[in-house]
């Protein structure tokens, strides 16, 4: 119902339960997106930070659960706690705790992440890592550590063992959480209050622009586009991933 709401607002001059929501059909508000770069780049934006940040977050997810779980790294449980850290911070605090990180990074390197995709990405990234880790965790631990003992026996060392062990068995996994790291992303916003700048909007902060200046026409539209893009790379995944029970 919630969906079916903001798929008929998008598409409706006013939408009120004294009108009947047909006799005021309008694509205005998505000319309104398509007609501004501005907005066009928000959504071009949001696609380069979940697509990018999905793989880096991924990659970085599974280095730590394999550390954390697999390794004999003696503060592998900080690695852990690090990793769920995130989870219990808001989007907000990450955002400012960055933004004052990056100020103060000597020799003013800072400046040269400070407004940039890349910052939104560390940012949206930090979030999206605890969902990750979570989902690669469980895989990880399904994988008898005979394994590892069997390879080191025949010589081979850690990282050997883990190249051609067991990122070869953790494959679906690490798709997995690809696909749910990026949808956790793209639909991030509060980060980016602090570390964006106008060039670099993503949707969540066009759609709080749009709001401000009373177009909820639009703000429906932009939220319906976001849905859309979700929907179709997850349904593409699933497509991909077919008949891979274990992902």
């Amino acid at each position: 119902m919630p969906i079916l709401g903001l798929v008929m607002r998008s598409f409706t001059r006013i939408f009120t339960p004294l009108q009947n929501p047909f006799l005021s059909m309008t694509m205005g508000n998505y000319q309104r997106i398509f007609e501004f770069p501005a907005y066009v780049g928000s959504i071009r934006n949001s696609l380069i930070v979940a697509g990018v940040g999905a793989i880096l977050v991924s990659v970085l997810a599974v280095v730590a659960v394999v550390v954390s779980k697999r390794s004999t790294f003696r503060y592998r449980k900080v690695i852990e706690y690090l990793a769920l850290a995130p989870q219990a911070m808001p989007g907000l605090i990450i955002g400012i705790g960055l933004f004052w990180a990056f100020a103060f990074m000597p020799f003013n390197t800072g400046t040269l992440l400070q407004g940039t995709l890349w910052a939104i990405i560390i940012g949206f990234g930090l979030r999206a890592l605890p969902s990750a880790f979570g989902s690669i965790s469980p895989a990880v631990m399904q994988i008898g550590e005979e394994l590892d003992n069997a390879a080191r026996v025949n010589g081979a060392d850690w990282l050997k063992m883990f190249l051609r062990i067991l990122v070869k068995l953790l494959t679906p996994a690490f798709v997995a959480a690809m696909v749910l790291t990026f949808v956790v992303m793209m639909k991030e916003y509060s980060p980016a209050i602090f570390l964006g700048s106008a060039d670099t909007a993503v949707i969540g902060t066009t759609m709080l622009e749009l709001w401000v200046q009373g177009n909820t026409g639009s703000v429906a539209a932009l939220a319906t586009i976001q849905i859309v893009i979700t929907a179709v790379f997850v349904g593409v995944a699933g497509l991909l991933m077919k008949g891979k029970k274990d992902a």
